[in-house]
């Protein structure tokens, strides 16, 4: 459903092993190397290897910070292959993850929880991130994207906080199928489609 508030666009949607099956060392190289397969593929189905920009929801707004915290040239592409971000309702500390009920299955350990969250994290490049967050979600969302943005800002990288009226965890992501959305403008200008 969102490549129709996208359509003058090629978009791909990466899929990856789940946790438990994988722990999230692996399903963050997973995404990675989804990446730098569509850097290196992008013109046989119409795409251009030098307007790479990436949108997550949740878990997904989560590997878009990951992935503008990237070591690029590790997996054989431009150090600038992602040239924009839009990172959704994600949590980017996971420390409070590692130390509730949740981590029975994530499995995470103090080190992995850290080198996996981006607020410990440097951004890689100059590529801008904007972090949406709706408006009725819950506080830690909100503490999570406002500590990414001022870590980040701290370090120079171009960060933006989008806070959506009256959407939360999940209605948000339904604004990305309406191109008229606040959401689906912010990542169409990312794209250089307005």
């Amino acid at each position: 459903f969102v490549a129709r508030a996208f359509r003058e666009a090629v978009t791909i949607v990466v899929n990856y092993a789940l946790v438990p099956t994988v722990d999230l060392d692996e399903l963050v190289r997973q995404v990675r190397a989804s990446v730098a397969w569509v850097h290196a593929n992008a013109r046989s189905f119409g795409g251009d290897p030098a307007r790479i920009t990436v949108s997550g929801h949740s878990a997904g707004g989560h590997l878009v910070a990951m992935l503008l915290a990237t070591d690029w040239p590790q997996f054989g592409v431009p150090a600038d292959v992602v040239k924009a971000g839009c990172a959704v309702s994600g949590l980017y500390d996971l420390e409070p993850i590692r130390l509730c009920y949740l981590n029975e299955v994530l499995g995470l350990t103090p080190e992995s929880a850290r080198r996996n969250s981006p607020v410990h994290l440097k951004p890689t490049g100059r590529a801008p991130l904007v972090l949406a967050v709706g408006a009725a979600e819950g506080p830690e969302y909100h503490r999570q994207t406002n500590d990414l943005a001022a870590a980040w800002r701290a370090l120079g990288a171009p960060v933006d906080i989008v806070d959506a009226a009256g959407l939360d965890h999940f209605s948000i992501v339904a604004e990305l199928e309406r191109p008229d959305s606040a959401l689906a403008r912010v990542i169409r200008r990312q794209m250089g489609l307005t």
